[in-house]
């Protein structure tokens, strides 16, 4: 399919691009990097930092995948120097100034280590893994916020990926403490379920509200068969239908006042609220999931004004591909095809549409090159490059 073959050639761009810009020559880093100062209401330029989302640890994570696609030992070398160099952390000084939330802090480190280690099993690497795990059982309780990008329920299922590897059963002690506690922010009313971090009621995304909590709770359901996990599951997808706005054919976003105003990203809105509902209903064929899921694939269509994996257009093929992938009578190749050329032919040329306000050039896992180069690699070798979208465990062999 000619869609895999502009896959790789943008893997190949997304990585050139890394290479020119790294302010050293060995891929450690730091890029350049675009920050957001919340309370000036204004972005600055400066350098990437370690973390999953944005810095150094999400690149590192696409450089260890394209390392394997490519076969290119010369960057194979190169991503092992930088992950000796993430193996080296302080994990309990991360765990301290940073959180133990995945896409900054300490459980993004633990989740790209997992990936390396499957990539290259290794006693350093496995003991990093284990400390890890250590650390994070033992500061669950500073937890605050439920949600996926920095609170319990990303942590959840990170560690469920870990136990899914290894099968280890501290990991899966570990996430029946990180369900119960969200069993016990949870809000019930009404066969609704939500979880408030932001505002005065639940939002709805996978993200950052109700969906991708919901998700967490349905993989560990998968290992625990509890009812209550199941019912405070599923009661955040009738939560989430309640927010569904039949004239917009989509869901309502409730960070903002206006009723009708939507989002359309993994973060926020049908792309992510979409993919969770799809592979939720491969195992569970009975929910009533299928009209939810086709307004999705419809809205997963619709153009973006970046190509990231956050809240772009790299994001939202993620349902695409799966459907692609299990359902050639209803597949997207020739959209997948079309999206992946013109995103390629652009790279190419040096232009790249990042997430940013600026459409600066920047070089991350969620809002930059990384992620496009990422998720690049994905289409070319789906069965074998897990979802990060979906903090998905690794995949083998590969």
């Amino acid at each position: 399919m000619e869609y895999i073959e502009n896959g790789r050639s943008l893997v190949c761009c997304a990585v050139q691009e890394l290479r020119s810009f790294s302010y050293s020559d060995d891929f450690k880093g730091p890029w350049p990097s675009v920050k957001r100062n919340v309370s000036a209401g204004h972005y600055l330029l400066g350098w990437t930092g370690c973390e999953l989302y944005d810095g150094s640890a999400g690149i590192l994570y696409f450089l260890l995948y394209a390392a394997r696609l490519l076969k290119d030992e010369i960057l194979s070398r190169e991503t092992n120097d930088a992950l000796a160099e993430l193996l080296n952390l302080d994990i309990e000084e991360i765990a301290t100034s940073k959180g133990i939330g995945v896409f900054i802090g300490l459980s993004g480190f633990f989740y790209v280590a997992l990936h390396a280690y499957a990539l290259n099993p290794n006693n350093r690497t496995k003991k990093f893994l284990s400390d890890c795990l250590s650390v994070i059982r033992k500061e669950l309780d500073r937890l605050t916020i439920n949600d996926v990008i920095d609170g319990k329920a990303g942590v959840l299922l990170v560690v469920l990926s870990y136990y899914e590897f290894f099968k280890d059963t501290y990991a899966l002690e570990t996430a029946k403490i990180l369900g119960e506690l969200l069993l016990q922010t949870a809000i019930r009313e009404q066969g609704h379920v939500g979880w408030i971090d932001h505002g005065a009621v639940p939002w709805g995304g996978f993200g950052h509200g109700v969906t991708g909590i919901s998700y967490a709770m349905f993989r560990l359901f998968q290992h625990t068969a509890s009812n209550n996990i199941f019912d405070v599951a599923y009661g955040g997808f009738i939560y989430e239908d309640s927010l569904f706005n039949a004239d917009l054919d989509t869901w309502r976003d409730l960070r903002f006042c206006s009723i009708e105003h939507v989002a359309n990203a993994w973060c926020n809105g049908a792309p992510g609220i979409g993919h969770a509902r799809y592979r939720i209903k491969q195992i569970f064929r009975n929910l009533p999931f299928d009209e939810s899921i086709r307004a999705a694939e419809i809205a997963c269509r619709k153009p973006s004004r970046s190509d990231c994996l956050c809240h772009g257009t790299m994001g939202n093929l993620e349902l695409l591909m799966d459907v692609t992938a299990n359902h050639k009578d209803r597949g997207y190749a020739t959209y997948l095809n079309d999206a992946i050329h013109e995103i390629s032919k652009m790279a190419q040329a040096g232009r790249w549409r990042c997430g940013n306000s600026w459409n600066i050039k920047t070089f991350g896992l969620m809002t930059g090159i990384a992620g496009i180069g990422f998720q690049a690699a994905r289409i070319v070798s789906t069965e074998f490059i897990p979802s990060l979208l979906l903090l998905e465990p690794p995949s083998l062999p590969f």
